[in-house]
Parts: C-alpha cells; structure tokens; sequence
C-alpha cells in the first residue's frame, strides 16, 4: 500500500481544472446527486467533497491515498496539500538526511487518509511522548473505516536518528522552545479544520496533553479523548515535576536549561524496531507536562482513560482534569484498576499485552466520538 497523493500547489489545481472539464455534465449531476444525498447532520462543507480512496489500509506514515475527480473549496485543496506536504517531507527524510546529518525512523512519519466519500469528522491523533505515529495503526484504520478522515502528525523532533541508527531527541523542544508546541498545535488544528469536517482530537501521554491544549485554544474541537494524560502521578511521585516547574519558575528557565541534558531515558539501536522510540531529556518532558498541567477550561466533551498506579497519570490529576472540562456532566472518566495491569500506553495493542484492554480503550475512544457517549467508572 504505497503513498499515492495528489501532489500540492499550481500542478494539482490545474490537473483539477482539467478533470473537471473533462467530465462535464456527468460531474454535475454527480455533484447534485451527493448534494442531494448529504444527510442532515453532516458538516456544511462536506457536501462538495466527492472524494474516494484505496480499499487497501496505507502503512502508517504514508497515507495510501488515491484521489479521484473531486470538487474541493479552494480552502480544502490547500489543507490538503499542507497535510500532505508534511507526510511527504517525513517520507523523504528516511533515505535523505537532513542538514545536521539525521535521518527519520521508519513508523514514525506523519500519517494521513482522507474518508471514503462524505467525511464524518476528521480525527486528529497525537502520540505519546517519545514514541510514533506508529501508536495508532489499528486505531487509524478503525476511524477511517467509519468515514473519518485520519491525521496523525508526528510531534516536534521525535523520530530522527543519527547516522549510526542511533535515536536522538535533541530536537525535541526543550525549555528555550515552549513556543513550538504552540505553533504545532495551530498548525496541526487549522490544517485539520481546512478540510472542512468537525474536528476531533485524541492523545497518548504527552499527546493527551497537546490533544487538550487544541480544544482550549480552538472551538473548531468538538471533542477530547484523553488516554493516560501526561499531568503527573500521585504523591509522593507527583510532586518532583510541580516542583522542578517551580524551581525552574524561580530561577527564570536555569533549571530547565540544566534539565535539558539529563536523559529521560536512555536511546539504543534496536534494529527494524516496529516500536521505534526517540528518549529526550528531563528538561524536555518537563515542558511537555507543563502543555497538560496549563490547562484552565475546556468547554467540549472530553473523554479520560487512565490506569490506577500510572505514575505518569494520577488519579488527582485526572480528576481535577474531569472538573476542568465540566465535570462528569459533561465529560467521562475511565479507570482501569490495578489490578488489571493496564500500562500508561494503553493504546496500542503492541504495548497494552493486559487481555481486552487495548480493544477497551479503542471502543471507548470510538463510541465517544462517533457516537457522543462517554464511559464512567470510577
């Protein structure tokens, strides 16, 4: 399932012209029969997208999609060459170097797959802290399976390896670079927005936290959910980052910037890894966990998933979290126990081994968007 884009920019709004030409009045009345069939509670845009893609599921990171005479607002094309201009970018830069000599891990490239016929929404899925767009494979082909388009961009400076294969996270933004989480999410958002379909976000751990960031930065985010949310665990581990953030507060970023060469965990070659990881540092971590802990309000639905015990993810965290965005009204909370041995990544069937639990967090993350249900227990 290769990579089989509409190319961006003058030459593909040209092909468009001239397959629009082409087609002629059977287009039309195609275009009138879509409009015609668009159901109430779809999107106003969607109605002039006619869009189609490969049956075959694309390998993350390279979307596999093949378009075929569409009508598209100028606003659309653009979003779609954005998106698709980042996934061609991270493909290059697997077999193509960049200036400081770093290559991109294969599964870790930005992945995108517009839905079949009519979107429902589009999906935008942030993965976890250190790993890969990889994370959501099984997830990606489930939304768009239910006619969603799927977009799951690869976050600032994860992926890339030296030479010798070995990963390195130093591009990651650190405690000089908060700003870049920022410009990440307004780009990410407006390229989802562009196409035109409500927009939905999902994160893993630290993307659980730039998944939440979005929704309280832009109302075009209808809904959040949230696994394993990057905010802290319970005392007494809970409290070293609140208290490296103030320590870093009160020395004005010098302990940040001391942070920034100490690894979060150790990097190693693990060849044809399909679980590639790209370790930064405490530093680092220390401003990914500080994009969650920010957080004031959120006014749309969001659904929490976490694991008792998830040093990473408190239960107090969380529950001030379920207050943020409304209380459990409006919002849901999920609790696996202890006892079930779920991990923080809880996502991926390749890292939740704890029987059922990975296909849980799925179908809840599905109903909740698809459906607008969320799961309590608490």
């Amino acid at each position: 399932m290769g990579p089989a884009f509409l190319s961006g920019g003058v030459d593909a709004h040209a092909r468009h012209i001239r397959q629009w030409l082409g087609a002629g009045m059977l287009a039309l009345t195609g275009v009138g029969a879509c409009m015609q069939a668009t159901p109430p509670d779809t999107h106003p845009m969607e109605h002039v997208e006619l869009t189609t893609m490969n049956a075959q599921p694309p390998r993350v990171g390279t979307g596999g999609n093949s378009f075929a005479p569409q009508f598209l607002t100028r606003q659309q094309s653009d979003a779609i060459g954005r998106i698709e201009g980042q996934v061609h970018a991270d493909v290059a830069l697997e077999t193509t170097p960049n200036a400081d000599g770093l290559h991109l891990q294969p599964g870790t490239e930005t992945f995108f797959q517009r839905a079949p016929g009519l979107a429902k929404g589009t999906v935008v899925m942030y993965h976890g802290f250190t790993a890969g767009p990889w994370q959501y494979k099984e997830m990606a082909q489930r939304f768009h399976a239910a006619g969603y388009n799927v977009y799951v961009p690869r976050m600032p400076g994860h992926g890339m390896a030296q030479a010798s294969g070995m990963p390195t996270g130093k591009d990651i933004p650190d405690a000089n670079h908060r700003d870049e989480w920022v410009k990440f999410i307004d780009t990410t958002v407006q390229n989802a927005a562009g196409l035109g379909a409500p927009v939905y976000t999902v994160g893993l751990s630290g993307g659980a936290d730039v998944a939440l960031a979005a929704a309280e930065r832009y109302p075009q985010v209808k809904g959040v959910a949230a696994m394993s949310p990057y905010l802290g665990g319970n005392a007494p581990t809970g409290v070293i980052f609140p208290a490296f953030d103030d320590l870093d507060k009160w020395t004005h970023g010098g302990l940040g910037e001391v942070l920034d060469h100490v690894p979060f965990q150790g990097n190693k070659i693990v060849p044809n890894d399909p679980m590639p990881h790209t370790e930064g540092t405490l530093g680092q971590a220390l401003v990914m966990q500080e994009l969650g802990q920010n957080i004031r309000h959120i006014s749309v639905p969001v659904q929490i998933l976490s694991s008792d015990g998830d040093y990473l993810s408190g239960s107090d965290n969380d529950a001030r979290l379920l207050q943020k965005a409304g209380g459990a009204d409006q919002s849901g909370w999920y609790r696996f126990h202890q006892d079930e041995h779920v991990p923080h990544a809880m996502l991926s069937p390749q890292e939740n081994k704890a029987p059922g639990a990975a296909q849980k967090v799925s179908d809840i993350v599905f109903d909740f968007i698809v459906h607008g249900q969320t799961t309590q227990r608490q």
